[in-house]
């Protein structure tokens, strides 16, 4: 769906969504540097290739995740204001990183990362809310002997969860509500708009023929093969 609005639809859009246990890898990335194949097939979790850049990162109902895609000519800092404010107003002393992360306390609670399509950008990320942390070390830490030399690694960093910072105010459900309603808000959009069927329709035929495909995740060698994507 991400590449379908960034391709198709010129309007500016702010979209939140939530993943069942996957890795999502960066578009440069050697899936077979970046996970433990054995592992994600025994517990059935989906490794997905995504079209911007960055690290791997696990994905589960814990965690909320957010695109933005707008003009190219938008700094970034106004694609992460709306959710740094959002987080400072819950009292969390959230701050923009130098790694174009969000972190709390010097511990990361969401990573970023963008492409540009056609003076388009898509800036996209992960808000850990109440995310199983443990999976980060058994998904993405691979045997050593399968670490090839030329891979774009992951970047590890220390992680947290923003519910550890709340004190046992908030629920995962409770907050990931008031989040919403607090970046609604800050967007002055009382409700969410509807994905056309058309948009709908498109995103599942690029599913089929591109995403779930294994070659797009796997296979290093696919990846230019007639595509316009291109990482900032």
């Amino acid at each position: 769906m991400e590449e379908i609005l960034l391709t198709t639809n010129h309007d500016d859009v702010f979209m939140l969504w939530q993943n069942s246990p996957s890795v999502i890898i960066g578009r440069n990335q050697n899936a077979h540097c970046e996970v433990d194949r054995e592992y994600i097939q025994n517990h059935d979790i989906k490794v997905i290739r995504r079209i911007s850049g960055g690290g791997a990162v696990y994905h589960d109902w814990g965690n909320l995740n957010f695109s933005f895609i707008t003009s190219a000519r938008k700094p970034i800092q106004d694609c992460i204001r709306p959710l740094l404010e959002s987080l400072i107003e819950f009292n969390l002393p959230a701050l923009w990183s130098g790694r174009n992360d969000i972190v709390i306390y010097g511990k990361k609670i969401s990573g970023t990362a963008q492409c540009l399509v056609n003076n388009r950008r898509l800036f996209h990320g992960s808000i850990l809310i109440n995310s199983n942390l443990d999976m980060f070390d058994c998904i993405l830490t691979p045997p050593t002997e399968k670490l090839a030399r030329h891979c774009v690694n992951s970047v590890r960093s220390r992680i947290g969860n923003i519910l550890d910072f709340l004190n046992g105010s908030y629920t995962a459900s409770e907050f990931t509500l008031a989040l919403k309603q607090k970046l609604m808000k800050y967007f002055n959009q009382p409700c969410c708009s509807e994905i056309s069927t058309q948009e709908w329709d498109a995103a599942v035929k690029l599913a089929e023929h591109k995403y779930r495909r294994p070659e797009w995740t796997w296979d290093m060698q696919t990846l230019n093969r007639g595509e316009t994507i291109y990482e900032l």
